[in-house]
């Protein structure tokens, strides 16, 4: 236990006060939520989907395997009732069970189809719902880009249908999506939006906790007076509110600040206080955040074997908590810890751990991919067979309406012969022409579904073919192109001088075009090889890279007279030859689409934790910005090919190179001003060092690797 802890009598009392007030309202949520499910064995089965969506929200906060298996019997009645707009909505609930327990792949795929089932209910809150739960998706497996666009598409829905609450969220999450990428600026001006918002609807909770959040925003810029400010005003919110539980957070942020400036007075009675309220809540995560910030500050103070024992409280929680990766972190403190003692045996110990449990972590994380993917195609035949029922259902309902309607129309039939007895034969022939046209129909829709299978076949087999028609195409017809264009040359030698100036300028005319195929079907063929093969990745030192380009590239930087500006540039996990195609179609380029102004194109890199940028900035003559997006496309051109020569694949094969990699490329440009690439390659560890004697054009074997784009 806690020093300070058992120095006072009112923490004791107000822990058990807490402990017992949280017992009661457990007693009454349980009581509640027995009552909707009675409520359910009762209820019309139109109104079971509401129930089945309250039952499963209130179930998340005690089992998530509970709150799916509830989740999804709401979406079969769901598809029973035949409502887009509830699947939509247990779809995204799905999904945010499977988010819950860190099975992000599922997730994402249930989000996918939530969104595409309230896009066709036409609901404009439920698409900003479902879109604001696929922009968190994108923002956990770090898809900064989709992440943006989807959580932008929800302000816009939220906006419109005046959901205040929710479009609050959406702006914290924006915020917390800057904040990512280091856009502080933009990550507190979305910030701002979604407090002014809580402050207008009076959310309180939603206020003191995204002030809380500010402050952290102004801590990671190490602006210490404003983040204190706004953490003691955060604080001084939740202190009102009656929920000591909101306080732990602010309580942790002032404690590390407090560690971070060397407060350690401070620190120690900021995290006394936030213990005292985790242990009352038994929130074993609270708890094992406060006691790594206690081994922390012990360790600053040199009390080492105080911070072993918090670090061995953190390792407890932590296992009974079957918290992995916090078992690492805290077993690779502790062996740094024991360093620092003196005691190899148990420093050497606890790495030994380490690696069991990164191995363990491993085949957890590869079992769980396995699994997901299992799920997901599980969901997939289910959503197929689904589909399929339906269409049958509803072919089932045309047949019965055609039969309704033949006997209603033999009823006619039976009271017009009792009638009129002398117009039977033109009734029979109606009746026999109806029938005709009947069939007819059958006839004709059976022929257009034979037709369709027809033609999905041959897609199938056009895609397959595909990927070797590049490779065919661009190697076996540069054979014949070749011979033409030599016997092109050849004749034009020989009997140039007996041919008219048009003549020759006909040969020069399918000379040109000859060479021009020659040059695209090369293209076709550099393409086709990105990602052909796979091998092991190495780590490149971009700077041996760019000194290949630029000695490849030299008379097209002494003809254009431009200046390269190269930082020291990192070293990044990849396929050499890959890279030296990707540096070598941007800089080129460059050169290729520049102004009348001294050319001047600057090459950098900066590393992260998680991935290396790169950034190939000039100064030429830019791209229109509704056109940025279409030039990574093949055969994409801005110019025509009297202005700018080139085959329009350079940069879909720099865009094919950066996705092989795992990363994104993407371009910023103004007009007239000049245009910045942007190619962002994600870090790997453990990656053998590429061998320095080899040259990533060897690989090439003297094909041309540039391919100008427009």
């Amino acid at each position: 236990m806690m020093r300070k802890v058992s120095c006072f009598l009112f923490p004791l009392l107000l822990v058990v006060n807490l402990v017992l007030s949280q017992v009661a309202e457990q007693d009454s949520f349980t009581l509640y939520l027995n009552s909707l499910k009675r409520e359910v064995l009762t209820a019309p089965k139109d109104s079971l989907p509401n129930l089945l969506l309250e039952i499963t929200e209130l179930s998340t906060m005690q089992s998530a395997d509970t709150a799916l298996a509830i989740a999804m019997e709401g979406l079969k009645v769901s598809r029973e009732l035949e409502s887009l707009s509830w699947e939509a909505k247990f779809l995204d609930m799905i999904g945010r069970i499977r988010y819950l327990q860190e099975k992000y792949l599922l997730a994402g795929r249930m989000f996918e189809s939530a969104l595409e089932k309230a896009i066709a209910s036409n609901d404009i809150a439920l698409i900003s719902h479902a879109a604001n739960s696929q922009g968190l998706y994108y923002l956990k497996i770090r898809d900064y880009s989709q992440a943006r666009k989807s959580l932008s598409q929800s302000i816009e829905g939220f906006e419109k249908t005046k959901q205040y609450n929710l479009l609050s969220n959406v702006y914290l999450n924006m915020s917390f999506l800057h904040s990512k990428e280091n856009q502080i600026d933009l990550a507190l001006i979305n910030l701002n939006k979604s407090l002014e918002i809580a402050k207008m609807i009076g959310w309180q909770e939603q206020e003191a906790r995204l002030i809380n959040n500010k402050g952290e925003l102004y801590q990671q810029i190490k602006d210490y007076d404003k983040a204190e400010s706004l953490f003691l005003e955060s604080l001084k919110l939740k202190e009102a509110l009656d929920n000591p539980q909101l306080k732990i957070t602010t309580l942790q942020n002032l404690s590390l600040m407090a560690l971070e400036q060397h407060k350690y007075q401070d620190a120690e009675q900021f995290l006394n206080e936030a213990f005292i309220i985790a242990s009352a809540y038994a929130a074993p995560r609270d708890l094992l955040t406060v006691y790594s910030h206690l081994a922390v500050l012990q360790d600053s103070l040199g009390n080492f074997q105080q911070s072993e024992n918090y670090y061995l409280l953190c390792l407890e929680l932590s296992e009974g908590q079957y918290l992995i990766s916090r078992s690492i972190e805290v077993r690779q403190k502790l062996a740094a810890l024991y360093v620092r003692m003196g005691e190899t045996g148990k420093s050497l110990n606890q790495q030994q751990q380490v690696s069991t449990l990164l191995e363990q972590q491993l085949n957890k994380i590869t079992a769980q991919s396995l699994e997901e993917v299992a799920g997901i195609n599980e969901f997939n035949h289910e959503e197929r067979n689904f589909l399929q029922m339906k269409e049958q259902k509803s072919r089932h309902n045309m047949e019965l309406l055609a039969l309704f309607g033949m006997l209603v129309l033999a009823i006619l039939l039976l009271l017009a012969l009792y009638s009129r007895y002398l117009i039977n034969k033109k009734v029979q022939v109606k009746l026999q022409a109806v029938n005709e046209e009947i069939n007819f129909t059958n006839s004709l829709l059976e022929q257009k579904n034979k037709e369709i299978e027809l033609k999905n076949d041959k897609l199938k087999q056009s895609n397959s073919d595909l990927a070797e028609f590049a490779y065919a195409a661009s190697h076996d017809l540069r054979e014949p192109l070749r011979t033409i264009t030599s016997y092109l040359q050849l004749f034009k030698r020989r009997f140039g001088s007996k041919i008219e100036d048009s003549g020759i300028e006909f040969l020069r005319y399918a000379e040109d075009g000859a060479i021009r195929m020659d040059h695209l079907l090369q293209a076709l063929l550099d393409y086709s090889r990105v990602g052909r093969y796979e091998r092991e990745k190495l780590n490149i030192d971009l700077n041996r890279i760019i000194e290949e380009v630029v000695l490849d590239l030299r008379k097209s930087i002494s003809d254009s007279g431009a200046v390269l500006k190269i930082d020291n540039l990192a070293v990044v996990p990849g396929y050499a030859t890959e890279l030296y195609q990707l540096l070598l179609n941007i800089v080129s380029n460059a050169i290729k689409f520049r102004n009348d102004q001294p050319l001047v194109i600057h090459i950098s890199t900066c590393a992260t934790a998680y991935e290396v940028l790169i950034k190939v900035q000039d100064n030429g003559i830019g791209i229109e910005p509704d056109k940025t997006d279409k030039i990574f496309g093949m055969f994409q051109r801005l110019h025509g090919p009297g202005v700018y020569p080139g085959t329009g694949i350079g940069l879909a094969i720099c865009n094919k190179v950066v996705d092989h990699h795992g990363g994104r490329i993407w371009v910023e440009s103004v007009l007239g001003q000049g245009t910045t690439f942007f190619i962002s390659l994600p870090l790997t560890r453990n990656i053998p060092v590429a061998d320095d004697t080899h040259s990533p054009k060897e690989e090439i074997n003297g094909n041309s690797l540039v391919n100008n784009d427009a």
